[in-house]
């Protein structure tokens, strides 16, 4: 890890995770558990799942995002900082869209769940 730390380190709920965003060359890294996370323009504080299994973030740019277990999802023109998991396995957030500001649910199930 290179840069200078911008937020963090801090604990998972559960304290079982470790997070922390780093920047470098205007953009921002995400760590979880010490393991980098895609570079993205700023990165907002990390949402854990209720069990803390899952973890989320907005990543803000000329194009923002929310992240989702490290996998980013669609583009939007705009997204709300702080996603939200309302369970588990569904997680929400505010996102504009050209012309219309739009509530997003992502439900998604994990492997060996029925």
């Amino acid at each position: 890890m290179s840069g200078m730390p911008r937020s963090g380190p801090s604990f998972s709920p559960d304290g079982r995770h470790l997070w922390w965003t780093v920047e470098q060359r205007g953009m921002e890294t995400c760590y979880i558990d010490g393991r980098q996370q895609q570079e993205s323009g700023l990165i907002r504080d990390v949402v854990f799942s209720p069990d803390c299994g899952r973890f989320a973030y907005a990543a803000l740019g000329k194009k923002s995002h929310v992240v989702l277990d490290g996998v980013p999802g669609p583009d939007y023109d705009w997204v709300s900082e702080v996603p939200k998991f309302l369970s588990n396995d569904t997680l929400e957030f505010v996102a504009l869209k050209p012309g219309a500001l739009v509530r997003v649910r992502f439900e998604v199930t994990r492997p060996g769940k029925n």
